[in-house]
């Protein structure tokens, strides 16, 4: 079994703005796994900001780690 994902930046044609702040983009992953000669794909697009209740404690954000592109 092989599980492969990809990091991808998602540009906004224009900005969107809430009481959050303003983004420009999303971050989405893209995932493929293989068994057996079957492969299957999947997709998530996540924020960068971090939930409510973390606001203004110490967090971990996905942008902060390094996602292998393709091979």
């Amino acid at each position: 079994m092989r599980l492969e994902f990809y990091k991808v930046r998602l540009p906004f044609k224009s900005p969107f703005t809430t009481s959050f702040g303003t983004e420009d983009e999303r971050v989405g992953y893209v995932f493929t796994l293989e068994n057996e000669g079957i492969r299957a794909f999947s997709e998530c697009v996540t924020s960068e900001a971090p939930p409510l209740q973390l606001r203004g404690q110490r967090y971990r954000n996905a942008r902060d780690k390094e996602v292998p592109g393709p091979p």
